[in-house]
């Protein structure tokens, strides 16, 4: 028992690496799946570019949006709710800003990897 519960510590402190570390694993997994039982390069010189790079970006494009879409700071973000102040000005805009930067780097951990 004691065992599960330093385990369980370990998952509560680092709970946020785990997370990234368990969608980069699920993320390259389901890539690896897909390729080799759905991947079918069609048989012509011309397509192949257009065909590789619609299977690439298309799904990390979809992951990319499901990364923002799924987030309640990115509907906090866009909405305005909770707030702390309503006063406009350069220091709430850089706020935003951050924000936003933090919740792309985030969204973006799926499709890069």
């Amino acid at each position: 028992m004691e065992k599960f519960k330093a385990l369980l510590d370990l998952q509560i402190k680092h709970r946020s690496a785990l997370g990234y570390g368990l969608v980069t694993l699920l993320t390259a997994g389901g890539e690896k799946i897909f390729s080799t039982v759905v991947f079918q390069g069609p048989c012509t010189a011309t397509w192949n570019l257009t065909y590789g790079l619609v299977f690439l970006l298309v799904p990390a494009l979809a992951l990319f949006l499901l990364g923002y879409a799924l987030r309640a700071r990115t509907w906090r973000l866009l909405t305005g709710c909770c707030s702390r102040s309503a006063s406009t000005g350069s220091s709430s805009e850089l706020r935003s800003a951050l924000v936003c930067a933090q919740l792309s780097a985030v969204a973006a951990l799926a499709p890069l990897t």
